[in-house]
């Protein structure tokens, strides 16, 4: 009978000593906070924080500890409890490593890689604000509200374009053979973030025929858009007489759902005669 007891006795002494106390941390929640704890400090060195800066540190424990729901007291108790029990901290960092392992091979398949935007259709956005047609006159009375000088400028700000649209224009233009300006051109400039630019540029023809024109320029897709500037009509020098047509002006942005790789360029297309 006495040894009955003794052996109950070791047995229940055995299993006191293996049981887990109240108050202390799981082996999980002890993983997961050492594996947030080690990652924050991780990326604190990635970027550029010196590793034995305390104050951030602390910061990055107490936010951890919160997270968890746990406080420094409770943490300080359970980190000394497992020391004294090895077994029981072997698997708490087998369980550490085993979620490294984890995140490395979720690293090593792209998994946190941004996703691109899909678009399921393609979307068109006017751009053109001013109106829509213009007549230079060779007259000495003042100019109205849609009249210049030969000159027709405009300017996109790059907040109302994409990382790879395309910019669209057509219009219709006729320059008379009276007209007396020199060097006539339709040009558009492509300013990009920091200080790269983009241009094309044609020189227009003054013999009274009516023609056609349509810009094509895609834009970059990976450098974003400061801001876009040109002109429908432009000249070097604008003397004498001065006498042109601009008509039915569009100019859009256009976003594809795919990328599309489309060269920049102005086509004239062969005159005509508007029929008034």
């Amino acid at each position: 009978m006495k040894r009955l007891m003794f052996f109950l006795g070791l047995a229940a002494l055995l299993l006191s000593c293996s049981e887990q106390p109240r108050g202390i941390l799981s082996e999980q929640k002890m993983a997961n906070i050492i594996y947030d704890v080690t990652l924050a400090s991780n990326c604190m060195m990635t970027r550029g924080y010196m590793p034995h800066n305390d104050s951030l540190k602390k910061k990055n424990f107490e936010y951890v500890l919160q997270k968890y729901h746990v406080s420094p007291a409770e943490f300080d108790s359970s980190a000394v409890w497992y020391s004294q029990h090895t077994v029981k901290y072997e698997h708490v960092y087998t369980l550490v490593i085993t979620k490294f392992q984890v995140l490395q091979k979720d690293l090593n398949a792209e998994k946190f890689k941004d996703k691109e935007v899909v678009r399921t259709k393609i979307d068109t956005i006017n751009l053109w604000s001013m109106p829509r047609d213009f007549h230079i006159k060779p007259s000495k009375v003042p100019l109205l509200k849609n009249q210049s000088r030969n000159k027709i400028p405009f300017r996109i700000e790059g907040s109302q374009l994409n990382l790879g649209d395309k910019l669209l224009m057509t219009f219709l233009l006729n320059v008379s053979s009276a007209d007396k300006a020199t060097k006539q051109r339709m040009w558009i400039k492509v300013h990009y973030f920091p200080d790269k630019t983009d241009s094309l540029v044609s020189y227009i023809k003054n013999d009274g025929k009516w023609r056609k024109y349509s810009l094509i320029f895609p834009l970059s897709s990976t450098q974003k858009v400061k801001y876009v500037e040109g002109a429908i009509l432009d000249c070097t020098l604008a003397k004498g007489k001065q006498h042109a047509d601009v008509d039915s002006i569009r100019f859009v942005h256009i976003s594809y759902p795919t990328p599309k790789i489309i060269p920049k360029k102005i086509v004239k297309h062969k005159p005509w005669y508007w029929p008034f």
